[in-house]
């Protein structure tokens, strides 16, 4: 009887369909800069905005490996300005690529010159996109946030060679930080609904399939950088170590209107210093 209800489920789910191209990105930097800028933002605000551009604009992370983001004792016990041009190193243990052993990286904050000079933003622009969608920013302000709550109940413990107060970073949107109650921290379907509830609202409903931003939008990232000649950084970024099996998974046609604003700034002098992900802000 399981097996055939387990078959019947199988015959009714919602097939996943392939969209024609990759989603125009700038729906989701128009969307973040219509909410109050990350340097005003509450809690559950600022987890959104971490959680939406790692997934959507500024990278391309499952909710599962932005789950693994551990919060290191650097995090915790560096004096963070979220203004200043210092990038912010991430480290994570057990994502899907390495399951037991650690990955390293750093974000860097997203200039405002780089805006202007290589995309030809206007200054305005330009500062709106540095205040709602830089991810280290909206990174170093959390920390910032959540220090003295965290540095109180927690402490720092050995795991897997490394120096660290948590395994996972993001807590719970209506944490009380002044609780005395130890910090509970987001799962991996609470990262992927706060994620779709954001799409909903400001990007458009979800086509048929549940797992079109836990899926799709990986690809709608990767493909664009494809397409737009950061290959490198489109491979680094995927599971692929060699770009013909990158092309079986991500090869996805780019979004038309995204492509039509790159072929006006590409030329531009300064366009192709820019770092991989900054050109995403087309």
């Amino acid at each position: 009887m399981a097996f055939q209800l387990r078959q019947q489920a199988q015959a009714t789910k919602p097939r996943q369909i392939r969209p024609d191209h990759a989603e125009d990105l700038a729906k989701v930097s128009t969307a973040l800069m219509a909410r109050p800028a990350i340097a005003a933002q509450t809690l559950p605000e600022l987890i959104c905005t971490i959680a939406v551009l790692s997934r959507m604009l500024a990278d391309a992370d499952r909710p599962a490996d932005l789950h693994c983001t551990v919060i290191t004792k650097e995090w915790l016990e560096t004096e963070w300005d979220p203004d200043d041009d210092t990038p912010i190193t991430v480290q994570r243990f057990g994502t899907k690529t390495k399951k037991t052993s650690w990955l390293t990286f750093q974000i860097k904050p997203i200039q405002e010159a780089d805006l202007r000079r290589g995309l030809g933003a206007s200054r305005d622009r330009a500062s709106d996109l540095v205040n709602h969608c830089c991810l280290a920013r909206a990174w170093k302000t959390y920390i910032c946030m959540v220090k003295p709550y965290l540095r109180s109940r927690l402490t720092v413990r050995k795991f897997k060679g490394r120096r660290i107060y948590a395994q996972s970073a993001l807590v719970y949107g209506r944490t009380n930080l002044t609780s005395s109650k130890p910090p509970r921290f987001l799962s991996v379907d609470r990262l992927t609904n706060i994620i779709k509830d954001f799409h909903v609202k400001h990007v458009g409903p979800l086509p048929v399939g549940t797992k079109h931003v836990t899926y799709w939008w990986r690809h709608y990232v990767l493909s664009t950088l494809y397409a737009i000649g950061e290959v490198e950084a489109a491979l680094s970024a995927s599971d692929h170590k060699n770009i013909r099996t990158f092309l079986r998974s991500y090869e996805l046609p780019p979004n038309p209107d995204f492509m039509e604003r790159w072929q006006q700034v590409r030329k531009r002098a300064k366009f192709g210093a820019l770092p991989p992900l900054t050109k995403l802000l087309l």
